[in-house]
């Protein structure tokens, strides 16, 4: 009704004016004008939506295989630590085996070492000993020997 009343009250206008360009053919040409902006404005408007969709499916896409590529890490991290703490108790575990071997080597070297020390003992006692019999024989010898160049 608006646009109706404006071209009336332009129409009556023209009517004074003959010199001037009809104001009724001059606003169809603004409206024609502002069509063809508007339409070519909703084009772009379309295009932008577009764009806009395609950027949002797309960032959709990357947010899920972020997602998924997080929830791997996250099981990934859950199955290593898993995994460190079967190794830390398999090396709590070897460690005091070690230390229990460690303990019982300990005991074993110290029984051979009590018993090379016995040994050793026993070996100087048969030395002394020895000497003491070699002693006793060369004694008995050069004895027999001093009674041989007696008795010749």
């Amino acid at each position: 009704l608006y646009m109706t009343a404006e071209l009336q009250s332009r129409s009556t206008m023209s009517s004074l004016n003959l010199g001037e360009e009809d104001p009724d053919a001059l606003l169809q040409r603004k409206i024609q004008k502002m069509r063809g902006k508007l339409s070519m404005a909703k084009e772009m408007l379309e295009e932008l939506l577009a764009e806009r969709d395609q950027l949002d499916k797309e960032h959709s896409v990357e947010m899920d295989q972020l997602r998924s590529s997080l929830h791997e890490g996250k099981q990934e991290r859950a199955r290593l630590l898993v995994e460190l703490e079967e190794l830390k108790q398999q090396l709590n575990e070897f460690e005091e085996e070690a230390a229990t071997e460690r303990r019982e080597f300990d005991e074993e070297l110290a029984k051979v070492k009590s018993a090379e020390v016995s040994l050793q003992e026993e070996v100087d006692e048969e030395r002394r000993a020895h000497r003491s019999v070699q002693a006793r024989l060369d004694q008995l010898d050069s004895h027999g020997e001093d009674r041989e160049g007696l008795c010749h």
